[in-house]
């Protein structure tokens, strides 16, 4: 890669970032903005050093600065994007890699053009390969991937992609309903469903199925015509803030709120011998 790619590489890892000087140099590459080399663009080989920078943030501001300057993700054939959309897959991880591909998104980039001779559907191999992290015990991370996924498919089907978003998105923010999307049952001390919940986050819909993936999908719930408000059952836990959420394997995780409450989601049908088998949630006093 050129000296140039160096230039704004040595400034994005500083401990405090001079985004003035950043931009002086994003708008110096003038034409060569997209330029192709052996490793990709300058802007997509930035994004595979995104894990020495301090936020997934950086990757944001900097895709915004290369599009504000002429950065085309329909140029070299559709690679620019294409390769952008892929290279997000080996970033930070964190919920700056959807906003950063919901821009990219909106700037017209492939999520069909193949950008290595072992793929065969664009950055969805690359999505798909990433899932292997359910089984390596990266869970948090995999969970991210399950909304990079469903963004792409978003897109590719012709449906509104914006504000499919992980978890991260809702944290600091206080759940102000549950509802029921589909079938359920209600029993005595905890709450089984079979197909989905929806934790509303303000505006946000985070929907929670039976596989204990968590995704804030406006989509889903568009589609689904059989929702219930079961909010009284988790009185509890309504209006507090969540401040985290920690998976104990692929099928458990623990959502966190202020004052110490939790709600438990465990996925037990490995030990249910049938294919009705329902996720269990579980709110706990603070």
């Amino acid at each position: 890669m050129n000296e140039k790619y160096k230039l704004i590489y040595d400034l994005l890892s500083q401990k405090s970032i001079d985004w003035s000087a950043v931009e002086l140099e994003v708008k110096s590459l003038g034409d060569s903005i997209n330029d192709k080399y052996e490793e990709g663009t300058i802007l997509s080989e930035l994004y595979m050093d995104a894990n020495t920078y301090k936020s997934g943030e950086i990757l944001t501001r900097l895709t915004k600065l290369f599009l504000d300057n002429g950065y085309d993700v329909t140029a070299n054939d559709e690679m620019n994007g294409a390769e952008c959309l892929r290279n997000l897959c080996w970033s930070s991880y964190d919920k700056y890699v959807l906003h950063t591909a919901e821009m990219l998104l909106d700037a017209g980039a492939n999520t069909r053009v193949n950008t290595d001779e072992d793929d065969e559907d664009g950055v969805m191999d690359s999505i798909s390969w990433k899932f292997g992290y359910w089984n390596t015990g990266d869970y948090e991370a995999a969970n991210m991937f399950v909304a990079y996924y469903e963004m792409v498919q978003a897109e590719r089907t012709g449906e509104d992609y914006h504000g499919i978003r992980n978890i991260d998105d809702c944290i600091g923010c206080a759940l102000t309903k549950v509802e029921l999307m589909g079938r359920g049952e209600k029993g005595r001390e905890d709450y089984s469903f079979k197909d989905s919940l929806i934790l509303w986050f303000g505006t946000m819909p985070l929907v929670v199925d039976r596989s204990v993936e968590f995704v804030v999908n406006p989509n889903k719930v568009r589609k689904e015509d059989n929702i219930v408000d079961i909010s009284d059952s988790f009185s509890s836990i309504l209006g507090k803030k969540l401040v985290g959420l920690k998976y104990k394997s692929a099928s458990e995780a623990e959502m966190i709120f202020e004052d110490g409450a939790k709600f438990i989601f465990v996925n037990d049908s490995a030990t249910a011998g049938n294919d009705n088998i329902t996720a269990n949630i579980i709110a706990v006093e603070g």
